[in-house]
């Protein structure tokens, strides 16, 4: 899952990296869509190919350039026209309660038995708190996620699956 938090200086990089990603796509086959242009994956030389099988990239984005969210399904050699799988109304990504939202739909139309959860904006893990924070959305007033919102919204989560997310990464 990739929380895209591009409604800023980044909008442009946001379309560039679901291009990057694109190129390797979803080892699956998207729920949403009847469609055969999934690729197996190329496994890297010494890799173990077990930790490639059902690989799903997620997509939400919430751009500078429009007044919509976007959900991806990313599939190999697809990208940000092609794999837009649902259009809804300009999110905060600064919410925690719209993250959380993003990672209860995935989780429910794409189960899976591990779930990497990367956190795409700019950041301020440099700053004391309350602005350290994430997922900064211009069109919200600047608004982005502190980290006692990045807390309760993995913390709710992990309350509904059970257990944590495996791995939390942030592309910031």
């Amino acid at each position: 899952m990739v929380y895209m938090a591009g409604d800023n200086n980044l909008d442009t990089a946001a379309l560039r990296d679901i291009a990057e990603m694109a190129r390797v796509g979803s080892s699956t086959k998207p729920a949403d869509k009847s469609s055969d242009k999934v690729h197996p994956v190329k496994f890297p030389k010494g890799s173990c190919k077990a930790a490639f099988n059902g690989v799903n990239i997620l997509v939400q984005l919430d751009r500078a350039n429009d007044f919509l969210s976007r959900r991806f399904f990313i599939t190999r050699g697809g990208g940000y026209r092609k794999d837009c799988i649902e259009t809804f109304e300009e999110t905060n990504t600064g919410d925690p309660k719209v993250l959380e939202n993003f990672m209860l739909w995935a989780m429910e139309k794409y189960p899976a038995n591990r779930y990497f959860l990367i956190l795409w904006n700019h950041g301020g893990g440099w700053w004391e708190d309350p602005r350290r924070s994430i997922a900064y959305d211009d069109s919200s007033d600047g608004d982005a996620l502190d980290n006692g919102e990045l807390k309760a919204a993995l913390s709710s989560i992990a309350k509904k699956l059970g257990r944590p997310i495996d791995i939390l990464g942030m592309d910031a």
